[in-house]
């Protein structure tokens, strides 16, 4: 069921498989993301308890892998996203070494685990990435060329036409 829409997203409920077969079967999105968690923080010191406090990433990540933050963040705390970036990966990692005694190796580049952090003023929500790269480089072309659109964006143009297939 879809639980809101938005002029670049929708939300649903579903488990964690679910997801996997939204990256499979979409043709028209981005990125799935799995909620972690919802919670308040007003500043970046905020965020960093949630983060930490809230989701038990020793149970979710492997410290013998590879962390991503990511974020959308509108918060007047904040001057810059990646300070957000930073200090949810030090509350991962933090968290990590904590319960674990070592923790993923971290960078910009969407490989391993992606987490992507949603701040808008006060409410935060956490997420995982499902599908890392965006979905419309699924990798299959073995020579990319330039293309005239992006795949998501042609299957979404066809999908509104009301092409049936046929004709």
């Amino acid at each position: 069921p879809v639980l809101s829409e938005t002029a670049a997203s929708i939300e649903t409920a579903g488990t964690l498989l679910d997801a996997m077969a939204l990256n499979l079967q979409l043709r028209t999105a981005g990125h799935v993301l799995f909620e972690l968690a919802e919670f308040q923080a007003e500043d970046a010191d905020a965020l960093y308890r949630g983060i930490k406090g809230k989701i038990k990433w020793e149970d979710i990540l492997s410290p013998a892998g590879r962390l991503c933050v990511d974020s959308s963040v509108r918060n007047s705390s904040i001057r810059d996203s990646r300070f957000a970036n930073q200090k949810a990966k030090d509350a991962i990692v933090d968290r990590m070494v904590a319960k674990l005694g070592a923790r993923p190796d971290s960078g910009p580049d969407r490989k391993g685990a992606v987490v992507f952090v949603y701040w808008v003023e006060s409410l935060c929500r956490v997420y995982i990435d499902t599908s890392g790269e965006s979905l419309q480089k699924r990798g299959y072309r073995k020579i990319p060329l330039l293309a005239p659109l992006q795949e998501t964006l042609a299957a979404a143009i066809v999908m509104a036409s009301g092409w049936d297939g046929r004709g």
